[in-house]
């Protein structure tokens, strides 16, 4: 999540940490490398349309991270 200035609301990924402080989170549905408000528009409209062809090749759950 560095980078962003506020947390995803409760429920929407999942994180993961060791207990020696390595770890790695999953934001469903999320487009989580975008650091610029100004480009969501035009990255949303890219990843949907690939969803409906990831949806098919690898199932619904697993495109949700690929989005």
């Amino acid at each position: 999540l560095a980078g962003n200035a506020v947390l995803p609301p409760r429920g929407a990924g999942l994180q993961m940490t060791s207990k020696y402080g390595s770890g790695m989170g999953v934001l469903w549905d999320g487009y989580s490398g975008v650091q610029c408000a100004d480009l969501v528009p035009e990255l949303m409209a890219f990843g949907d349309s690939w969803q409906e062809r990831l949806n098919k090749e690898i199932g619904d759950v697993r495109a949700r991270i690929y989005r």
